[in-house]
């Protein structure tokens, strides 16, 4: 597929969500994350940074 129908494809996903009410509610929790994967705009990897983010515990 070339680059042109993957915007028509992320637009259709995008009304999909908000006539869902997805938006407003979505089925997931936003978390700190450790790693971060750096990719070019060919999705090839490029680099593995550490975010510095660290989950604190209770020592249990």
């Amino acid at each position: 597929m070339g680059r042109g129908g993957n915007g028509l494809i992320l637009e259709s996903l995008a009304r999909m969500a908000q006539r869902e009410g997805l938006v407003e509610e979505p089925a997931f929790q936003s978390l700190p994350v450790r790693w971060v994967i750096d990719i070019d705009e060919q999705g090839h990897f490029e680099a593995l940074i550490d975010s510095g983010y660290e989950e604190k515990t209770d020592g249990k």
